[in-house]
């Protein structure tokens, strides 16, 4: 089927033509490579790095909560040997066990090499839930049940973006990590980490708030009258492209990440005089009333 069953690197042994070992490019006959040669010293070679992979069947050991389904036409387990001849085994292993989908519901992964007598500490396992319509992953558990749980929640909007995660170490106690919020033409507008607010610029740098106030608090003492601090100074700079470089609206809104152009309108400011002319223009007063009821 073409698939890849072992990759790594191979040592060549001592050189020999004849057994097929030594450098590869020994190992040709009348200009062609030698199947019997290049076998040969495969088989001859020391190696290393290698990543085996193996399809279609359960190979995972006997674990309880994991067990290897709808594995057809799909990896089942991958390994990783940093030295094969040895004769120590792997140095650890990736099981997997998916759902109808295709997509991976459970990862089962062994670190022989830390065992210690206790499968807790030599298997650990990672379980995927996934939205049915959109497939996004709701929640990943690490460890279920056990006493180094762990676990991540996600919740999205209506265009499928990732707007929250929360993490759990018992499943009743949520904290909430992560915020993102979005421009409404789609780009990352801001991330809130924690307690910790990130503003992501148009420039796609990321400045935190306090960052932000550093930058303003010099500039208070040169301006005492004015309630200096990022909201105002926003509203400050919508309202100046609105009514100062007469900026469209919708370029404005664009700007501000508003999602409705009545916010953005908002911001729009009308002299008195316009006011005036457009209050005539729509309720005309009539100067020499006839007919005034008291």
């Amino acid at each position: 089927m073409g698939r890849i069953n072992e990759v790594g690197e191979i040592h060549a042994a001592a050189p020999d033509i004849m057994a097929g070992t030594g450098p590869i490019e020994d190992q040709y006959i009348a200009g062609e490579l030698s199947p019997d040669r290049f076998n040969s010293w495969i088989d001859n070679g020391s190696r290393s790095e290698i990543t085996r992979t193996s399809y279609d069947e359960a190979t995972a050991p006997s674990i309880s909560g994991f067990i290897q389904t709808n594995l057809q036409k799909r990896v089942s387990a991958t390994y990783v040997d940093n030295k094969s001849n040895t004769g120590d085994g792997y140095e650890h292993a990736t099981y997997y066990s998916y759902d109808i989908h295709g997509n991976v519901k459970s990862l089962l992964q062994e670190n022989p090499k830390v065992w210690t007598g206790n499968d807790a500490h030599r298997f650990k396992q990672i379980d995927y839930e996934y939205d049915l319509i959109s497939g996004n992953v709701k929640k990943v558990s690490y460890q279920d049940g056990h006493l180094d749980a762990f676990y991540h929640k996600y919740l999205y909007d209506a265009d499928n973006r990732i707007t929250h995660v929360y993490t759990s170490k018992d499943k009743v106690i949520w904290d909430e990590d992560v915020k993102y919020f979005y421009y409404k033409h789609g780009p990352l507008a801001r991330t809130e980490l924690g307690n910790e607010n990130l503003v992501i610029t148009l420039r796609g740098v990321a400045e935190t708030v306090d960052g932000i106030h550093s930058l303003i608090e010099p500039l208070k003492a040169l301006y005492p009258d004015r309630n200096l601090n990022p909201t105002t100074i926003r509203q400050s700079v919508i309202s100046n492209l609105l009514n100062e470089k007469k900026i469209p609206l919708e370029d404005v809104q664009l700007f501000a990440g508003h999602k409705w152009p009545s916010i953005t309108e908002k911001y729009r400011r009308n002299d008195i005089s316009e006011q005036r002319a457009l209050i005539n223009s729509l309720h005309p007063l009539d100067k020499n009333p006839t007919n005034i009821k008291v």
